[in-house]
């Protein structure tokens, strides 16, 4: 069963522009990430795929400072009583003591301190925490060190991890690659690669896979896809049943026509 979309929320952050900062030249601009946000953003907001309330359905764009984003998502972790979920695509860092940062506009590996840090996230996501489900979906570079931060266990590899917080309920975590690696945003495709496998997956859907689909599944076409093409492979942790939480439709196994009918009174209704 799909998540209650009135009951639920989602916060997405996208940091595609990055500013020289205290004499720094400025991290690589991503213009890939905004994107893949924004379609991700949309198909959420899908009837077809979760229908998500707009109200409900935050995108953040290069957000200045991490309180901009630790208080979106203490809100968002304040007002679901069924399921959050939390996305973040941009350049990702680690600290000296191995902590993942994630990269705002105005931070850079000399400069961290406008950062957000992976562990204050995780903090709000705990200390806020009302929702039945939590989903955390990172695509950034080194962003698998999360898996063992936030879950306090090893890689479950799509599978189930028994949980060590008392304080977490059903919890999935997919980043979209291993500790110490790079994640990959090809300049010649639409979105990087993690986002676009996932963009692909909502929209297409898999065949065979149930519907609506669990995150383990859409884990492991992920995995598959990304392996196949020889790009990093996702990674992912999961808390109690975590691994069954669904937050989209399995559009494989819904008929052509009734997509298209779909389509067609999205875009009628589409905001100019």
């Amino acid at each position: 069963m799909l998540p209650d979309p009135a009951a639920s929320r989602a916060v997405l952050i996208a940091v595609d522009t990055y500013r020289a900062v205290d004499g720094h030249a400025a991290m690589e601009p991503l213009p890939s990430v905004a994107r893949g946000a924004k379609r991700l953003a949309h198909l959420l907001r899908d009837p077809a795929v979760w229908g998500l309330p707009r109200k409900h359905c935050v995108l953040l764009s290069n957000p200045a400072r991490p309180d901009t984003v630790l208080e979106a998502v203490s809100r968002a972790a304040r007002a679901a009583t069924d399921t959050l979920l939390v996305y973040f695509a941009g350049h990702g860092w680690l600290e000296t003591d191995n902590d993942l940062c994630l990269m705002l506009p105005g931070s850079h590996p000399d400069h961290l301190i406008r950062a957000l840090k992976y562990r204050d996230l995780r903090s709000v996501l705990l200390a806020r925490r009302r929702a039945h489900s939590q989903v955390v979906i990172l695509d950034s570079c080194f962003s698998g060190t999360a898996v063992t931060g936030f879950m306090g266990g090893g890689f479950a590899g799509g599978g189930q991890t028994v949980a060590h917080h008392a304080l977490v309920d059903r919890t999935y975590l997919m980043t979209a690659c291993a500790p110490q690696e790079l994640a990959y945003a090809p300049p010649d495709e639409p979105y990087p690669a993690f986002t676009g496998e996932l963009i692909r997956t909502l929209e297409h859907g898999i065949p065979g896979a149930p519907d609506p689909l669990p995150m383990d599944a859409v884990f492991r076409q992920l995995r598959d896809a990304l392996s196949a093409k020889q790009r990093p492979r996702p990674q992912a942790s999961a808390i109690n049943v975590g691994h069954e939480i669904a937050l989209a439709r399995n559009r494989a196994r819904t008929p052509p026509q009734t997509r298209a009918s779909t389509t067609s009174r999205l875009r009628a209704s589409a905001d100019p």
